[in-house]
């Protein structure tokens, strides 16, 4: 019998104390580590920053708690998440989720009691190609700028990759996180690789160092110094380094504008842009501080009162006003512009400023904003509207997207074979059609580099087709589209400048307003001459004298000859510079001036004009006359009415004196008493049809006075036709021949007159069709005499169809001509109507000049007009005559101008007759056709 004791008593109680005490400890710990599950109606969301990642891309999950109360807590850090289907979506040691094939993929969590499930699908669409958007970027100390790693895929698209890993050669010169944005840190180079998909990438970032910023200069270039109130402008800043790199610095620039009340200043896609508010000038200051450098520049803007009159959208550049659109197969782009046109005649292209606008259904993708603003994509075959409209004024044009397939496709030749480490250079590939037709497609193209150590290459929207060597070696440039491949082989090399070489080398004389190319080739260290012209920084002494364009313009080497007197320009690269190229503006370089004539007989009463010739040293004459200071040493005698113009007041003699930049010359002038009797024209002038010549080249006018003495007074009478259906005359100088017949013009002074008959022969455009192609909205032609087929791009033209068993039926059609990029002798019509078509072995006319005589064969009881071609009596189809003006003589004599009222058949029309008699059948008439500027 086992006796307790007290103290025994004491220590089992002491025993089964401690142990209820532990376990109420262990339960209160175990409480603290593992949260209770959350049952206040909470829910936990899994969210993909892509729902549709492409293979080798990791997964970028963000999981919320959603509290009842509509708060999200981001728990994503707290959570683990798992793929329930390994062979699409695989979990890594490091818990990261890779994509590794195509197909769904469940991703599930767990926390605190609840669960999520979220699905992805990876794309089948793998990557190709892997390239950054900007490859080779300048930073100014301390600056950051961001860039892009991107995949071109197999469905030709690019995707940009958020999660990259950056290898860094040289992080104490530049820095990159997670977002692609760069610092720069110190000066030098530094290069980042990126690796995706068994692809790698690189960026090479430029530092300057101090001793290449001290002699840094900023640069301003401004589309223009004039504006018209109701335009805009955009000018931009650039930091020429003393190295010869040029960096654009236009967002890092404080702006301001003196008068704020002229225009504003707004950031518009790292540019400033202008906007006029009222007329009249005002300087716009841009100031740049790195560190302790501080650098400004300034520019004053002009603002012209001018109103806007309406919007023109065009092919790149615009001709004449005409809108010219050409077709544009499937798969390829157009870079329309748009162009504004102000009362005071000022153009500006307002691309970027206008709002454009098409149809979501419509065939093509149109990009509204940007660098690329205006550029339309062809998605697939058909008829797209496109717009554009700024300040209530809107222009439409029709683009005809067609099936053409592409034959092949060339990377242009003048590209460089050979590079420069860390030179780019930007690669462009011209897609050739089966109708013949070239369209530029670098944008549209996939571009790849067989060998990325060496070199790597941009398919990207900004930069398609730029070329970054990077190292010593051969690669491969390769460019697919339209499943048509080509490639170009380049070879790196690291041989050094040792000069830069212009062409032209020789001092140039030009005149004010023109322009010229220059052309930059380095000098390698082994002899080897590189075209260079688009890397260099170009100079000039005076741009005020010659401007150059910089590297930021789509024309570097550029230079215009701006005003008169002397400077210099100069490229430099890498800290070599080449030999200056003296240019000397011809007004700068007069050696004489002289007044023509020397002397002159002049009648009592009569006006005389004199002029003032500038000699130039390259032999050029320029007529001064306008800008000189004239004198007449008798004002009673002979009156000096400005810019040569002179009135004999008195009988007697006088002597003019002209004085033009220090330059004087004399003439004598003899005021007699006589009168003018008649005029005679002196020459012979014969004008082909559908043509203009420039009257005072063939013509003189001599006035004839009472006292037997006579005067050349070519540049006073007034010249005039007495048949406006043959001939018409345009300022007073430009004599239009309409169709083939004679005519009398006129030349008159002082109401005196004298007359000359002008011969119209047949017109020279006209042209016999060879072979015809019908397509279902146009027609080529083969014309095997043509000659120069751009120069009739957007030109009228007719042609004669033949039909019936006794080809008793004429017809004559009507369209547009467009040419076929590298083709002498086709030209794509583009018909008014497609139920007359042009026939083989007939002929077309081109209407170089918009107008043509034709002859009245009917005119019946219910005013009814039927007019046929003159060459072979072809009947004219009237429906896209409907805004043309008609001319004819009502009497004898007498001419009268009127337009198409109404239309009964096609061959039949009614004229507004405003009271006039009606044309005679077996009359000539003249049409000029609507809408239709001479060229």
């Amino acid at each position: 019998m086992a006796i307790k004791t007290p103290r025994i008593d004491s220590l089992i109680n002491l025993r089964t104390y401690l142990l209820a005490l532990c376990t109420l400890l262990l339960a209160s710990c175990n409480q603290e580590n593992t949260p209770s599950d959350i049952n206040d109606g909470s829910t936990i969301n899994i969210d993909f920053a892509d729902n549709n990642p492409i293979i080798g891309e990791s997964l970028q999950p963000r999981v919320a708690l959603i509290r009842p109360d509509g708060e999200t807590v981001d728990i994503s850090q707290s959570v683990n998440l798992e793929t329930h289907h390994e062979k699409i979506v695989k979990k890594q040691d490091n818990g990261q989720l890779v994509a590794v094939a195509a197909g769904l993929a469940d991703i599930s969590t767990q926390y605190r009691g609840l669960s999520a499930i979220s699905q992805v699908e990876v794309s089948s669409h793998y990557a190709k190609s892997v390239f950054i958007d900007t490859p080779h970027i300048h930073l100014l100390p301390s600056s950051s700028q961001k860039v892009s790693a991107l995949a071109y895929l197999s469905n030709h698209t690019n995707k940009r990759l958020t999660n990259i890993n950056w290898q860094n050669s040289a992080p104490d010169v530049a820095s990159i996180d997670s977002q692609g944005i760069v610092t720069a840190k110190a000066s030098g180079t530094a290069r980042f690789q990126a690796s995706f998909a068994g692809f790698t990438t690189e960026l090479v970032v430029d530092v300057p160092d101090d001793q290449n910023l001290a002699g840094a200069n900023l640069l301003l270039d401004t589309s223009t110094t004039t504006l018209p109130q109701e335009g805009m402008g955009f000018i931009r800043s650039y930091l020429e380094l003393r190295s010869g790199s040029v960096i654009d610095v236009t967002d890092v620039t404080s702006w301001s504008v003196d008068d704020p009340a002229v225009f504003e200043l707004n950031d518009i896609d790292d540019q400033m842009q202008i906007q006029p508010l009222a007329a009249g000038s005002a300087e716009v200051s841009a100031q740049l501080k790195i560190s302790d450098l501080q650098l400004e520049n300034r520019q004053v803007v002009s603002v012209s009162p001018a109103k806007l009159t309406h919007i023109l959208i065009s092919k790149n550049d615009i001709e004449n006003g005409i809108q010219m659109i050409p077709d544009i197969p499937a798969g390829a782009s157009a870079a329309l512009t748009a162009t504004a046109f102000f009362d005071n005649g000022q153009t500006l292209d307002v691309t970027r400023v206008v709002e454009w606008q098409a149809d979501p259904q419509a065939p093509v993708h149109l990009i509204d904003s940007g660098e690329n603003a205006g550029t339309v994509i062809a998605l697939r075959p058909g008829m797209a509207a496109v717009s554009a409209g700024m300040n209530n004024e809107v222009d439409e044009a029709e683009i005809l997207v067609s099936d053409t397939k592409v034959s092949n496709i060339s990377i242009d030749a003048t590209t460089p074979s050979t590079m420069l480490i860390g030179l780019p250079w930007r690669y462009t590939v011209t897609a050739t059609y089966e109708d013949g037709t070239q369209t530029d497609v670098t944008e549209q193209a996939a571009w790849f580099s067989t060998n990325t150590d060496i070199a790597i290459i941009n398919t990207y929207q900004d930069n398609p087709g730029l070329v970054v060597p990077l190292r010593t070696g051969s690669a491969n440039i390769e460019a697919e589209f339209a499943g048509v491949k080509t490639s170009k082989t380049i070879s790196v090399t690291d041989a050094y400048i040792t000069g830069i070489k212009l062409t032209p080398d020789e001092s140039l004389v030009l005149n004010p307003g023109e322009l010229l190319a220059l052309k930059a080739n380095a000098v390698l260290a082994d002899e080897t001459l590189l075209d260079i012209t688009h890397a260099v920084s170009w100079r000039s002494t005076d741009p005020s004298i010659v401007s150059v364009q910089s590297v930021y313009n789509s024309t570097p080497g550029e230079l215009k000859a701006q005003s008169s007197g002397n400077a210099a320009i100069s490229a430099v690269l890498n800290y070599v510079g080449s030999k200056s190229l003296p240019i000397t503006v011809a007004n700068g370089e007069i050696i004489s001036v002289r007044i023509d004539p020397q002397t002159a007989s002049i009648p009592l009463g009569a006006s005389y004009q004199f002029r003032a010739l500038a000699s130039h040293k390259n032999g050029h004459s320029q007529d001064v006359s306008a800008d000189t200071q004239w004198q007449s040493q008798d004002n009673d005698t002979l009156e000096n009415l400005g810019e040569g113009m002179t009135k004999a007041l008195r009988i007697g003699e006088a002597q003019m004196t002209a004085d033009y930049k220090g330059f004087d010359s004399f003439a004598n002038a003899k005021v007699v008493d006589a009168a003018l009797d008649s005029i005679e024209i002196l020459g012979d002038l014969s004008v082909p049809s559908d043509t203009t010549v420039n009257i005072t080249d063939h013509l003189s006018a001599r006035g004839i006075f009472t006292d037997g003495s006579y005067t050349d007074i070519t540049d006073s009478v007034e010249w005039s036709t007495k048949n406006p259906i043959f001939l018409e005359i345009a300022n007073n100088q430009s004599l239009l021949a309409t169709g083939p017949g004679d005519a009398d013009i006129a030349a008159t002074y002082n109401g005196v007159s004298g007359v000359k008959n002008i011969a119209a022969t047949p017109s020279p455009y006209h042209f016999k069709i060879a072979n015809l192609e019908v397509h279902d909205t146009y027609y080529i032609v083969t014309l095997p005499d043509i000659e120069n087929t751009p120069a009739f791009n957007g030109n009228y033209i007719q042609w004669d169809a033949i039909s019936g068993e006794n080809d008793e039926f004429k017809y004559s059609g009507g369209g547009i001509v467009e040419a076929i990029q590298g083709d002498s002798q086709r030209v794509k019509i583009i018909p008014f109507t497609p139920k007359v078509h042009p026939q083989e072995k007939q002929h077309v006319q081109i209407l170089a000049t918009c107008k043509r005589a034709y002859k009245v064969t009917n005119y019946n009881e219910y005013d009814y007009v039927s007019l046929e071609t003159l060459e072979v009596g072809a009947s004219i189809i009237f429906p896209h005559y409907n805004d043309a003006d008609f001319t004819w003589e009502y009497e004898d004599g007498k001419y009268f101008t009127s337009r198409v009222t109404h239309i009964n058949a096609h061959t039949e029309a009614r004229l507004d007759l405003a009271g006039h008699n009606p044309p005679t059948v077996g009359a000539i008439m003249s049409a000029k056709l609507p809408g239709c500027d001479t060229k």
